[in-house]
C-alpha cells in the first residue's frame, strides 16, 4: 500500500513538473494565462527582475460570472485610468447598461506598487483589459491579496476559468532601492481550489493560501488571508478582496435583483422594499430606476414594480414596467396581481388598479377623473376573504378656503362600479394615515390628520364593510393636556388601539402617554391610567390584555419648562377588561403571549441581569384562572430570548407579537454565549432540544431581541435566525439535528440582514443585506443543502 501511494506522488510530481517548466517556458515569451484566456485581451508587464513606478493606467474590468444588462452578457463595471487625476466609473445594472457613469475620486481606489493588472474599488478586484470584452470571459481574477505590513513588498494574484476548472496563481515580491521598487513575478502555477462556505483554500506547488471570510482586514471589505511557502515553511498574513466567482454577488448565494447604484461616491443611496406573494413563487421589489442626488429627490416620481419569478429553467426572470410609476403596490391574495397606486398614461392623477402578473393587462379599480385635483391617498388595504380592496380618495376643492373630501371607497379586485362607503369634508389638506382591516367583525378602521394653524388633529373612525354604522372613537386625553404628540393606531382583531402622546396644553414637552382599547363589537372604550404606553395583546377570548408602562416617570412644571424622564424602565401589567382587575409581572418580564385557548399566559422573567454574561431568565406560565405562576422548561443560566408557535402547512412569521399554543419552540442563549439552543416546548413544559447553533465571539447580544427568528419554512422542518455581532449573520438552522448553515457572505464588519424569507416549497431562501458594501443592499437567492 506504501508502496504503490509513493508511486502515484511520484508520477504527479512529476506531470507538475512537466507542467511547471512549460507554464514557465510559455511565461517568458507570451503573457501569461494565455491557456486558459477566452476572450479579451490582457495587458500584463513579465516584471521579472523589472521596475514598477505604481501608475496604473488603462481599463480595468469587473466581471461577475452570468450577470447581464438589459438581457444582454456585460461587466458589471469598468473603470478607465487616463491619468492619475482623471478616472472615469461606469456601472451597469440588470435593468440599465451605463446606469451609473461619471468621474470617480482617485482616493477611492487601491493600487499595487508592483503591478497594474489589478486594481479595486469597495474591495472588489477590477482587471487589466486592452479592450472590454464584449461578453464575459471564462477566466476570471478571483483573488488579490496582499501583505499589508508597513514595509513589505508581495502581493498575490489567483485566477479561475469555469470551463477548464483550473485555478492558477502567481507571486509578486518587490525590492525597493533608491525610490525605484525592483519586481519578481513568479510565472503562473496551477494551484488546487476548494471553497467551502466560510473559507477559499488555494494549493500550488509551491505555496498555500487559505482566505477565511469569517475575518476581515484593516482594509475594509477585504478577508484574511494565510499564506505559507512549502519551500521554506515562511508565513505570512494577506489582505484579500474577492472577485469572479468569489463575489459576494455569485458566492453562495447568487443576486437575484441588484439595487441601481445611485452615485459612485455613495453620498446617497435607497433601499428597495421587497415583499412576498403569498404563494411564495413571486417577488415585488418596489423601486426607483433613476439616480437620485438626495432622500428628498428619491420621494419624488418615478418608482416601478420589478417583478421576480422563476422561469421553467428555475431562473429568476426580472420585469420591470417602466410605464406603471407607482407609490405602492401589494400582491393579490390569489398572487396573481397586484393591487398598485400608480399613474399610467394618460392619467395625471394617481389611480388604483389591478395588474394582471400573466399579460399585465391594467384594471382600473376606482372611478376617478384625470385632475391633478383628483388623488387616490397611496392607504389601501386588501381583505383575503371577501377580495376587496379599500381605499381613500382625495378631492380638493380649491377656493379662498382649500376644502377637501376624503371618501371611502370598496371595490373589487374583479372590477365594477366601486361602492362610496363614507365621506370627509374639511378644511385644510388632511390625508388619512392609517387604514386597518378587522376581518373578524368586518369593519374597516381609520386614521384621519387634519393639518391646521401649525398643528395637527387627529380623528379616528371605524365603519363596517358595507358603510354602515360609521363611529368615530375618541382617544382618553385628562383634562389640561393635549394629544399633539405621535400617536399610534394598531388593530388587535377585534379590538384596535390608540396611543397618544400627552402635552401640557401650555407647553410642547412631553408629560407623558396613555392607550386606549376600543372595542369594534360593541363600542366601548377601555381607558388605562397615565403612562401606558401600548396594549401589546389581546386573549383570544377578548377578556385579558397586556398594557406596557412607563416606569419612573417624572412630569413637573417649573416656568417654561414641563416635563422630563427619569431612568424610564419598561413594566407590563395584565387587565381583566371586564372586571377591571390588574396583575402585575414582576421581574422585568421580556416576551409574552396567551395560549391559544387563553388559558395560560407564557411569559419570561429576568433572573439577573447585571450583565449579558451572569444574566438569565425562567420561562414562566401563568394561569388565567387563578392567577397563579410555575416555571416550566427550566434552563441552568442563560437566557430564553424568543418563541414562535409551530404552524402546519403554513409559514409562520414573527411580526411584533409573538404567538403562543399547545407546542411551540424558543431560543436559549447559554450565559457563557457559547451556543444558541432551539427547543420544543409543550404545554405541559416537556422541552426537547431540536438543534443548537454554536456562536461566534464577535457576536454581542445585550438587549433582549437582538436574537430573533426570521422566518420558518413552509413545512416546519428548519428555521431562520439571525445572530447580532460585526457583521450580522443569517443562520439556516434544521430541526433534525443536522448542522446549521450560514447563509449570507458578508464581506464587511457592519454588513445587516435586513430581511430574510424562504421561498418557494421552503428549499430556497432570498435575504436582503449590503453584506458587499456598507448601505448597498441586494437581494440574494441562496439554495439550502
Amino acid at each position: 500500500m506504501k508502496s504503490s501511494y509513493l508511486t502515484k506522488m511520484r508520477s504527479i510530481l512529476a506531470l507538475g513538473a512537466v507542467f511547471f517548466l512549460f507554464v514557465f517556458a510559455f511565461q517568458n515569451c507570451a503573457p501569461p494565462r494565455v491557456l486558459f484566456q477566452a476572450i479579451g485581451v490582457r495587458s500584463m508587464d513579465n516584471g521579472n527582475g523589472g521596475g514598477y513606478t505604481g501608475k496604473p493606467g488603462g481599463t480595468y474590468v469587473r466581471f461577475v460570472p452570468d450577470f447581464s444588462c438589459e438581457e444582454q452578457s456585460a461587466p458589471k463595471a469598468v473603470i478607465t485610468v487616463q491619468a492619475p487625476g482623471d478616472i472615469t466609473y461606469v456601472e451597469n445594472n440588470q435593468f440599465k447598461c451605463g446606469a451609473v457613469s461619471g468621474p470617480l475620486d482617485p482616493d477611492l481606489i487601491t493600487t499595487s506598487r508592483m503591478q497594474n493588472e489589478a486594481i479595486s474599488y469597495r474591495a472588489v478586484p477590477f482587471e487589466r483589459f486592452d479592450r472590454t470584452p464584449a461578453i464575459t470571459p471564462d477566466n476570471l481574477l478571483e483573488a488579490w491579496c496582499r501583505d499589508l505590513t508597513p514595509g513589505a513588498l508581495f502581493e498575490v494574484i489567483s485566477h479561475y476559468d469555469r470551463v477548464q476548472q483550473q485555478a492558477v496563481a502567481r507571486t509578486y515580491v518587490g525590492t525597493e532601492a533608491n525610490g525605484l521598487i525592483q519586481v519578481t513575478t513568479s510565472p503562473d502555477q496551477a494551484a488546487a481550489r476548494l471553497v467551502g462556505p466560510t473559507q477559499v483554500f488555494l494549493r500550488g506547488e509551491t505555496f498555500e493560501l487559505v482566505i477565511d471570510r469569517t475575518r476581515f482586514t484593516a482594509a475594509p471589505g477585504e478577508f484574511t488571508g494565510d499564506f505559507k511557502s512549502t519551500r521554506d515553511g515562511s508565513t505570512r498574513v494577506l489582505s484579500c478582496a474577492l472577485g469572479g466567482a468569489l463575489d459576494p454577488q455569485v458566492w453562495p448565494a447568487k443576486v437575484v435583483y441588484d439595487l441601481p447604484i445611485l452615485n459612485p461616491d455613495e453620498s446617497f443611496q435607497s433601499v428597495p422594499i421587497y415583499s412576498i406573494s403569498p404563494d411564495r413563487n413571486s417577488i415585488l421589489v418596489r423601486t426607483s430606476l433613476t439616480p437620485r442626488a438626495s432622500p428628498i429627490d428619491f420621494l419624488a416620481e418615478p418608482y416601478f414594480p420589478a417583478l421576480l419569478r422563476k422561469n421553467a429553467q428555475n431562473e429568476f426572470r426580472v420585469s420591470v414596467n417602466q410605464s406603471l410609476p407607482i407609490h405602492d403596490a401589494e400582491f393579490t391574495p390569489d398572487s396573481r396581481g397586484l393591487v398598485v397606486v400608480g399613474r399610467p398614461a394618460p392619467y395625471v392623477a394617481e389611480q388604483l388598479l389591478r395588474v394582471d402578473l400573466s399579460g399585465e393587462n391594467l384594471l382600473l379599480l376606482n372611478q376617478l377623473g384625470t385632475s391633478n385635483a383628483d388623488n387616490v391617498t397611496p392607504k389601501f388595504a386588501i381583505d383575503p376573504q371577501s377580495g376587496f380592496v379599500f381605499y381613500f380618495d382625495t378631492i380638493r376643492e380649491w377656493g379662498s378656503v382649500g376644502v377637501t373630501r376624503d371618501t371611502l371607497w370598496r371595490a373589487s379586485l374583479q372590477g365594477g362600479p366601486p361602492v362610496r362607503l363614507h365621506e370627509l369634508s374639511t378644511a385644510g389638506m388632511s390625508y388619512v394615515n392609517n387604514l386597518h382591516i378587522v376581518p373578524s367583525v368586518q369593519k374597516v378602521a381609520f386614521e384621519l390628520f387634519e393639518p391646521a394653524g401649525g398643528q395637527i388633529s387627529r380623528r379616528y373612525f371605524a365603519t363596517n364593510f358595507d358603510g354602515t354604522g360609521t363611529q368615530e372613537f375618541q382617544p382618553n386625553v385628562p383634562a389640561g393636556m393635549s394629544d399633539r404628540g405621535l400617536s399610534a393606531m394598531r388593530s388587535l382583531d377585534p379590538f384596535f388601539q390608540l396611543s397618544v402622546g400627552l402635552f401640557s396644553t401650555e407647553s410642547i414637552l412631553p408629560m407623558g402617554q396613555n392607550a386606549s382599547l376600543f372595542d369594534l363589537r360593541d363600542g366601548r372604550r377601555f381607558d388605562f391610567p397615565m403612562n401606558a404606553n401600548h396594549v401589546s395583546l389581546v386573549s383570544a377570548d377578548g377578556q385579558w390584555a397586556l398594557v406596557s408602562y412607563i416606569a419612573n416617570f417624572v412630569a413637573y412644571q417649573q416656568g417654561a419648562v414641563s416635563g422630563i424622564w427619569v431612568q424610564p424602565e419598561w413594566v407590563t401589567r395584565l387587565h381583566h377588561l371586564s372586571s377591571g382587575q390588574v396583575y402585575e409581572l414582576g421581574g422585568n418580564p421580556l416576551l409574552q403571549g396567551f395560549s391559544a385557548d387563553s388559558r395560560y399566559l407564557w411569559f419570561t422573567r429576568k433572573v439577573d441581569a447585571t450583565t449579558l454574561a451572569a444574566s438569565s431568565s425562567q420561562v414562566m406560565r401563568l394561569s388565567l384562572n387563578s392567577l397563579t405562576e410555575e416555571e416550566v422548561c427550566a434552563q441552568p443560566g442563560g437566557r430564553w430570548l424568543s418563541f414562535q408557535r409551530r404552524a402546519t402547512g403554513t409559514p409562520t412569521e414573527l411580526p411584533t407579537e409573538n404567538f403562543f399554543g399547545s407546542e411551540f419552540l424558543g431560543l436559549h442563549l447559554t450565559g457563557d454565549l457559547q451556543s444558541l439552543g432551539i427547543y420544543k416546548i409543550t404545554d405541559v413544559g416537556d422541552c426537547h432540544l431540536l438543534n443548537r447553533v454554536p456562536l461566534q465571539s464577535g457576536m454581542k447580544s445585550t438587549e433582549h431581541g437582538t436574537i430573533h427568528f426570521n422566518q420558518r419554512a413552509p413545512d416546519g422542518s428548519s428555521i431562520l435566525i439571525s445572530l447580532p455581532g460585526t457583521p450580522q449573520r443569517l443562520i439556516h438552522v434544521p430541526l433534525n439535528g443536522t448542522p446549521p448553515t450560514q447563509v449570507n457572505s458578508p464581506r464587511h464588519a457592519q454588513a445587516k440582514i435586513l430581511k430574510a424569507d424562504y421561498f418557494g416549497d421552503g428549499k430556497e431562501i432570498v435575504y436582503q443585506s449590503d453584506q458587499e458594501w456598507p448601505n448597498i443592499p441586494a437581494i440574494y437567492r441562496w439554495s439550502a443543502p
